[in-house]
């Protein structure tokens, strides 16, 4: 069978090389992320063991649930903030004279604040 010859414009051609190259750069940020995440899990699931929040048998497959789909990690941290209520989640600053009406205390202003919120 003969080959046949098709004409695709520069410009198309361009435009899909562009796309193949976005394409590459936000595989690897995924997969840095996911690198990132895999390495972060086991500290966040001792973290958990230490505070009560799940038994030590638990714990391999916290880790695996974490580090693997951003969507279920959160979903973790969503169930796992609705079971607990901490006193203060800063530490060392007390409330001022003048923050009496605010039932948040310095402290956890500023440990929400450092959280990006």
């Amino acid at each position: 069978m003969p080959e046949s010859m098709v004409t695709v414009p520069a410009s198309l051609l361009q435009r899909f090389v562009g796309f193949i190259e976005k394409s590459g750069s936000l595989l690897e940020a995924v997969q840095q992320d996911g690198e990132l995440a895999k390495q972060a899990a086991p500290a966040a699931a001792e973290s958990l063991v230490k505070h009560g929040l799940i038994e030590e048998s638990q714990k391999a497959a916290a880790v695996e649930t974490l580090s693997g789909n951003h969507a279920t990690a959160l979903e973790t941290l969503k169930r796992t903030a609705s079971h607990i209520k901490p006193t203060s989640m800063g530490s060392g600053v007390e409330k001022s004279a003048a923050d009496e009406s605010s039932p948040t205390s310095n402290a956890d202003a500023a440990f929400v604040s450092a959280m990006g919120f």
